[in-house]
């Protein structure tokens, strides 16, 4: 059986100085977790994301210009792309990068569905999602992302 012994007489007991300690200990935990996380991936990159007019497939841009490339897009060509602001849904037809310098198509390739490509895009990574029956209009967007392929 435990029986407390009260403090000494003229010494107060502090509770305070290990909740400080213990708070001070958390902090510094977090702050090595959010730095390691941090230093393995990146900053965390902006992203948006773009519709494609009238059909149910979508872009999604991610990197440090992610915003200022989906703005050419859509300025360039209004008629084909516009902001969208709901979460991207759809297959995953196509994921890559594209870098400064990396050759893509001015627009796709395919004859039956053309979609143009704004020149000068930054280094970003996207995503092509599109709703199944409407592969083929994924299939053109991508083959104009990932260009022409060497043989």
């Amino acid at each position: 059986m435990f029986i407390p012994v009260p403090p000494a007489p003229g010494k107060k007991q502090s509770r305070i100085y290990p909740l400080i300690f213990i708070l001070l200990a958390l902090i510094a935990i977090v702050f090595l977790i959010v730095k390691s996380v941090n230093m393995t991936s990146g900053p965390l990159a902006a992203s948006c994301t773009l519709g494609i007019v009238g059909w149910p497939t979508n872009i999604t841009l991610s990197g440090n210009s992610a915003s200022q490339d989906c703005d050419m897009f859509v300025q360039q060509y209004p008629q084909q792309y516009y902001h969208m602001s709901d979460t991207p849904t759809g297959d995953t037809m196509c994921e890559g990068d594209l870098s400064h310098g990396h050759t893509y198509y001015q627009y796709s390739p395919s004859s039956y569905y053309k979609y143009y490509i704004p020149a000068g895009l930054n280094d970003i990574h996207y995503i092509v999602r599109s709703a199944p029956e409407y592969n083929p209009i994924g299939n053109s967007i991508c083959s104009a992302l990932i260009g022409p392929q060497s043989q």
